[in-house]
């Protein structure tokens, strides 16, 4: 009988022991062997289940055959020197059992590829890429072999649309007010033709805005050219205070600011602006837009002033006698000047004879040659004294045969000017 008794033992514990070992070895991932078998078992427990996960996260299953108790436990270190992991059952460290375990490396093996991503750009032919992860290895395992990420190319291989050109700015609008501050404004068209049907909209913009006159308004500028210091940039009709605080009320005139070399002109028009023809001796008043007086104070209040006369000569003289006849009448009303236009005070020559341009070089004026053949003399008034021009005086053409074609223009030939006086003719 104790024989038999014994002869079963055996057999029981080979039968546990098989499972214990067909149990274990069932994991690829590790194998494990019972040195001890399981050390400090609880009765009849046995391990039924384990498997292992990263830093000896060992996940058990413990059965208690005779109780049929469940339980749980997990491992919270790991012995590197004797590969032993420590497992509990539930929170009792008393619970503790022990496994001696050995493992083999495990490689590093790639997931499944992503889905491809999106082309990297909408037309002309891009390149599209996908990715794919590495499952770590383990236990010393080596890496994943092969590339984590691969790429193609030919998606959206359809032509690009490419930007137009753009046409030519249009000029600056004139700003709005004088002073005070606004805007000037420009723009341009977009040429959606330069490259038919893939032309896209030209890059940049359309509209352009500046600040413009944003200096005040008061005190008034005395002339043009205090304007265009201040900030004036467009040809326009201002206000000016020709005196300044003085008795002479504020006038409008026009200013020139674009057409002689970046300065500030004050243009100043009058009423005999159309050419005339003089077949008798006579003097011409010129009537300013602004009274006479205004007119002078903006001179004396200029850097320089000038005003052009040309005087077309058919048998007429400049001189007569040595004493200039035709010529013009001083700002103060009265004096004659004793020169033409473009000559040198007190000369009573002309201009081609001050620079020795004369038809005739032994005269100093054109029109002295006094023959039946039209010629002509012409210049600028220059002196500030003598200006405003009060009229024109022609003489020498009382005869038939005597006659002449009078014009006085604005012109400022000379870079510093800021004080002209507008255009007229008599023939």
């Amino acid at each position: 009988m104790e024989f038999i008794k014994m002869a079963l033992l055996i057999c029981r514990n080979i039968i546990l022991l098989y499972f214990l070992v067909r149990c274990v070895n069932s994991k690829s991932v590790f194998k494990f062997r019972t040195k001890s078998t399981v050390k400090n078992l609880l009765n009849s427990e046995a391990v039924e289940k384990i498997r292992s996960s990263l830093e000896c996260g060992v996940i058990c299953s413990i059965k208690n055959k005779n109780t049929n108790i469940h339980g749980a436990c997990e491992a919270y270190s790991y012995d590197s020197t004797n590969k032993l992991c420590q497992l509990y059952k539930g929170t009792s460290a008393s619970a503790a059992i022990s496994v001696s375990i050995y493992t083999y490396k495990l490689d590093g093996v790639f997931g499944d590829w992503s889905p491809w991503d999106s082309c990297s750009v909408t037309c002309g032919g891009g390149t599209q890429t996908r990715n794919r992860l590495c499952k770590a290895p383990k236990h010393g395992g080596d890496d994943c072999v092969g590339s984590a990420t691969e790429s193609k190319g030919g998606c959206n291989t359809n032509p690009c649309p490419i930007p137009g050109n753009w046409l030519s700015w249009t000029e600056w609008s004139a700003c709005p007010v004088t002073c005070g501050g606004d805007k000037r404004s420009r723009s341009r068209t977009c040429d959606m033709n330069t490259h038919g049907s893939l032309t896209a909209p030209c890059i940049g913009e359309s509209d352009e805005n500046i600040d413009c006159h944003k200096f005040p308004c008061s005190p008034l500028a005395r002339t043009c050219a205090e304007w265009k210091n201040l900030g004036l940039t467009v040809n326009t009709i201002v206000d000016i205070d020709p005196d300044g605080s003085g008795a002479l009320s504020p006038v409008k005139v026009a200013c020139d600011v674009t057409s002689h070399q970046g300065k500030g002109v004050t243009v100043i028009e009058h009423d005999k602006e159309t050419r005339t023809f003089v077949d008798n001796d006579a003097t011409f008043v010129l009537n300013y837009e602004i009274a006479f007086g205004q007119v002078k104070a903006i001179v004396d209040h200029s850097q320089q002033c000038s005003q052009y006369v040309k005087w077309e000569c058919h048998d007429a003289n400049i001189k007569d006698n040595g004493v200039t006849v035709t010529t013009f009448i001083k700002r103060d009303k009265v004096t004659k000047a004793d020169y033409f236009p473009g000559g040198t005070p007190g000369s009573h020559g002309c201009q081609c004879g001050k620079e020795g341009s004369c038809d005739y070089p032994s005269l100093s004026c054109n029109c002295d040659k006094n023959d039946m053949t039209w010629r002509y003399d012409e210049g600028f008034i220059t002196d500030k004294n003598d200006l405003p021009m009060y009229a024109f005086v022609a003489e020498d053409t009382e005869k038939l045969c005597n006659t002449g074609r009078f014009s006085n223009k604005i012109n400022i030939p000379q870079e510093t000017k800021n004080c002209v006086i507008k255009d007229w003719s008599v023939q």
